[in-house]
């Protein structure tokens, strides 16, 4: 759920009210450094929107002009009256051909489709794509908010880590949630 989110708070709020009103945008930018729940952002919009087909790809391994052919073609196919979401992580990767095979995509989006595009470098995006996007800028999470995340994490697991050592990782993590998940669970 978009209350779930560590961080990034306004980015939930908002796209929990694009998804309460049915005004999601056809295409969105998800932007920001690593780790700070982009991708995650992603996949709960799938789960709100209550998408019956989700296709997430790596673009930083498929982001030539075929790949993104390929994609593009599935969404020629009817979801049944469904909605459809297709993630484009590592986004900045996609090729220049890549990019405008799907520009004609982005101008005439096929129905009940939502792409969304997740980068950690929105400047390499071309601009004739970022200005058919909705853009939502995620920054890096506050070493309280990790903290929290931690504990509660801590509990769920039935850790029972010192306080220090969670907000030392809390403090190493430089506002990256995934870097301090990943601390938390090599020290368990």
């Amino acid at each position: 759920k978009f209350q779930d989110l560590v961080g990034n708070r306004l980015s939930g709020i908002v796209l929990q009210n694009m998804v309460e009103l049915n005004q999601v945008p056809h295409a969105l930018l998800f932007s920001g450094p690593s780790g700070v729940g982009k991708t995650t952002t992603a996949r709960i919009l799938a789960a709100e929107i209550q998408a019956s087909d989700v296709i997430e790809v790596d673009a930083a391994s498929t982001g030539g002009v075929d790949a993104i052919r390929s994609l593009i073609d599935v969404t020629r196919y009817s979801t049944g009256g469904g909605q459809r979401i297709l993630i484009l992580d590592e986004a900045q990767s996609i090729t220049r051909q890549g990019f405008e095979a799907l520009l004609k995509t982005l101008e005439e989006p096929p129905e009940n489709t939502t792409f969304v595009l997740v980068t950690t470098e929105a400047h390499k995006i071309p601009e004739t794509i970022l200005s058919r996007l909705a853009e939502f800028t995620f920054h890096a999470v506050s070493e309280n908010d990790i903290l929290l995340r931690l504990q509660h994490i801590s509990h769920q697991e039935e850790l029972k880590p010192e306080d220090d050592l969670l907000r030392y990782l809390a403090q190493r993590a430089r506002g990256n949630v995934r870097t301090a998940i990943q601390s938390l669970d090599m020290a368990a």
